[in-house]
């Protein structure tokens, strides 16, 4: 009787265990993003043209950080949840592009958004474990 509830306490124990790597590896992964678009917003600040090579090389960067990040997301969470993030990414290029300042940079906005939004939607909960 007493190895049921040993082993109930382990398997209870390594939910939880799970749920918590599970938080932190979202909020970190969040975090680098949320950092990333930061930078992004401080070097556009004064900025009166976004056609430039090292805008362009940062968001590709910041692409590139996304997709390592996607497909480590996807595994902790449902992709339609995270997909937002890649699509105001790609806007970002295409703005570059035809050097428009007022949709990149709310883009840029809504990257922020969406990482904030994420960190409280994706936290612990108990239908993870479930």
């Amino acid at each position: 009787m007493l190895k049921k509830y040993i082993y109930l306490l382990i398997i209870i124990l390594f939910l939880v265990g799970v749920c918590i790597w599970e938080d932190l590896s979202v909020n970190i992964y969040l975090q680098q993003i949320d950092d990333a678009v930061a930078e992004i917003q401080a070097l556009v600040a004064d900025k009166d043209a976004i056609n430039s090579y090292d805008i362009l090389m940062t968001v590709e960067n910041l692409e590139e950080m996304w997709m390592k990040n996607e497909n480590n997301l996807c595994i902790l969470v449902n992709h339609k949840d995270i997909e937002d993030i890649g699509m105001e990414i790609a806007r970002l290029k295409s703005t570059i592009a035809t050097n428009q300042i007022e949709d990149f940079n709310a883009s840029l906005s809504l990257v922020r958004f969406f990482t904030e939004t994420y960190h409280h939607v994706m936290g612990t909960s108990i239908q993870n474990l479930l």
